[in-house]
């Protein structure tokens, strides 16, 4: 036992002696930890943030601003309480989109200004398509990216996705991008003019002679994007602002406007949120920033019924004899269109002072709109004949099956013409206005012409002076020559996929007295479509052909077409080929506009032929040629 004890007395005595050499050879004495000097405060350099309140100053606005955080934004309403307040002091209604009403295409009929704040789901095409028309027509759209606004989680995320959140980039440049912004995946940071970090970088470069900055010595960003733009970077960094993803690069921006001053885009929102909205000069950015929304002026067409309208509406008939009893309840749902705006819509014999107006009637009645038509640069009975409509804006048309709409505005009254063939025809007119079902609808200046054709129509788009018939519009694609010597032009397929788009060329069938026949089913079917035309225009030749979806490619294997001109067969290649359709039918339409036709007769040919019977899922068809005939006569009087 004793044994056992000096032996754990000397294994513990062997262990502790490298300690104690260590201890010996590295002790230096005790600490002395000495006296600590005076701190001078006076050397001391204040960092601290610089509150700024501005007294906000509003103008007077009107319209709507719509916030729009219907796609996963991450962002809340209350985020942005300071710059709301600002709107709505200035008479601004404010209406908000969110994920429970989603992206509301129609309510941008009554707006003027958009925001979107921190998107993190990118726009679909056809709300990418609303906001690009909502902003051509006057409207001002206002973009907010941060890059501490990551895409908001899932519930199934996992925690991957947690510590290494996705970029919110990808959603708001699906919208920027179309009006020439692209945000970068960055942020700035300037280590030399900051705000007591790196990241929140004091900017104080802002561009000459523009509203949004007016009165501004500085402004302070938290970790904002820099963004790229066709247009005028209005907020910029000094020699010292940088970002890591654009070396090299300095006086770099995070808040741009577009090239035509209606879209804004902003790299930062942060410093629009309580209480970082109170340093520098931010607060007075928030006022200019309200100002610029608020006084938004929309250019107001049919497309925008029935926000256009500003006063009490009458709908007035100007055909003589009785009112149409069909008027009546056509009346009452227009009053119920126009609750959302606070109007009235009533039926009235005559125009009212102080009132706006719906005035609807036949061609036949069209002296009683005389004046108007004269406005709007529009003749009935062009060229010496009843049947015909003449637009400055867009060319000569056939009354039959066409309807008329002018929209006209100044200081005291907007008015709407409605003006068809027949009462039975202005009375779809008044349904087309209440839906603002201007689909198949061409337009220029005043004018909007629309046909019950169901393919658009439309002549010669321009300053009606300058006898192009190419719509500026759609300059600037490839041409083309005419494939014989004396014979009209085909656009190239470039050309007339904007011709068509745009609406800019009216249908062959619609240029003949003929009744538009459907198309050539039988067998040994023909056509034939005379047309008589005093001078060039923009004519839409095309066919097409349209199935269930399991049938299409079989139909399409079986189809032949063949296109020529007084003989002269066209290569397909000519045309410009759409194929459309959905889970119930599947098209496929070729389409070629042609122009520049000289004086003389030409034969147009559509020859369509079935190789073998054909089933197309809605009925069965024996093979053989079915053919289309345009003879067209070209003779300036």
């Amino acid at each position: 036992m004793k044994d056992l004890r000096r032996l754990i007395i000397v294994a513990i005595v062997l262990l502790a002696v490298p300690f104690l050499f260590r201890w010996d050879a590295f002790r230096t004495g005790s600490y002395d930890p000495g006296e600590l000097p005076e701190i001078d405060d006076s050397a001391l350099i204040d960092t601290l943030p610089t509150y700024r309140t501005y007294r906000d100053e509003p103008v007077e606005g009107a319209g709507t601003v719509i916030f729009d955080l219907s796609h996963r934004n991450n962002t809340a309403l209350n985020d942005l309480t300071p710059l709301r307040d600002r709107i709505v002091n200035r008479g601004v209604e404010i209406v908000d989109f969110d994920e429970e009403t989603g992206f509301r295409i129609s309510g941008l009929r009554g707006a003027t200004a958009l925001v979107i704040p921190s998107p993190t789901l990118a726009y679909s095409d056809l709300e990418l398509e609303a906001i690009v028309d909502f902003v051509n027509d006057g409207g001002r759209l206002l973009l907010i990216a941060d890059p501490t606004r990551t895409a908001e989680l899932d519930a199934g995320d996992d925690l991957f996705a947690a510590f290494f959140p996705e970029s919110a980039i990808p959603a708001i440049n699906s919208l920027a991008n179309e009006f020439g912004i692209v945000y970068l995946d960055d942020y700035l940071y300037n280590l030399e003019s900051n705000q007591g970090n790196y990241r929140n970088v004091i900017l104080d470069h802002f561009a000459p002679e523009q509203a949004l900055t007016d009165g501004l010595s500085s402004v302070v960003m938290f970790a904002a994007h820099s963004i790229r733009s066709d247009g005028t970077p209005i907020i910029s960094g000094d020699n010292n602002t940088h970002s890591p993803v654009r070396s090299g690069e300095s006086n770099l921006s995070p808040a741009v406007l577009s090239e035509d001053g209606q879209v804004f885009a902003l790299g930062d929102i942060t410093f629009l949120t309580p209480p970082f909205h109170t340093i520098a000069d931010n607060d007075h950015f928030m006022s200019n920033l309200a100002d610029w929304l608020s006084t938004a002026e929309r250019d107001w067409d049919l497309n925008d019924f029935p926000y256009l309208f500003e006063r009490p509406v009458d709908v007035v008939p100007f055909q003589e004899g009785p009112v149409d009893p069909q008027f009546i309840p056509l009346v009452r749902d227009l009053d119920e269109a126009l609750e959302e705006t606070g109007l009235s819509v009533n039926i009235a014999p005559q125009v009212i002072g102080g009132h706006d107006s719906i005035r609807a009637g036949s061609f036949e009645d069209s002296t009683a709109v005389e004046d108007l038509l004269s406005r709007a640069g529009v003749e009935i009975g062009a060229e010496g004949n009843g049947d015909l409509i003449e637009s400055q804006d867009l060319g000569v048309f056939p009354a039959d099956g066409t309807t008329l709409f002018l929209t006209l505005h100044s200081e005291t009254e907007v008015i709407i013409v409605v003006m068809a063939e027949d009462e039975d025809s202005v009375l779809a007119g008044l349904e087309m206005l209440l839906e603002a079902d201007f689909e198949d609808c061409v337009s220029g200046g005043a004018v909007t012409l629309c046909t019950d054709g169901g393919d658009g129509i439309s002549g010669e788009f321009g300053d009606g002076d300058s006898g192009d018939p190419i719509s500026s519009i759609c300059l600037g694609f490839p041409t083309t020559e005419p494939l014989e010597e004396g014979f009209p032009r085909l656009m190239s397929p470039e050309e007339s996929e904007c011709m068509v788009n745009e609406g800019l060329a009216i249908s062959l069938e619609f240029l003949s007295p003929e009744a538009f026949q459907e198309t050539p089913y039988d067998a040994g079917d023909v056509y034939t479509y005379p047309i008589e035309l005093s001078e060039s225009l923009d004519a839409l030749w095309f066919w097409g052909w349209c199935t269930t979806p399991d049938q299409f490619e079989n139909n399409w294997d079986i189809i032949t077409i063949t296109f020529s001109i007084n003989g002269v067969e066209i290569p397909l290649t000519e045309f410009f080929v759409e194929d459309e359709g959905d889970e119930d039918i599947a098209c496929r339409r070729y389409y070629a506009v042609v122009t520049e036709w000289p004086d003389g007769e030409f034969t147009l040919i559509t020859e369509i032929e079935f190789v073998t019977d054909m089933d197309d899922g809605f009925g069965e068809y024996d093979a053989g040629i079915r053919t289309i005939v345009y003879e067209v006569v070209i003779a300036e009087e």
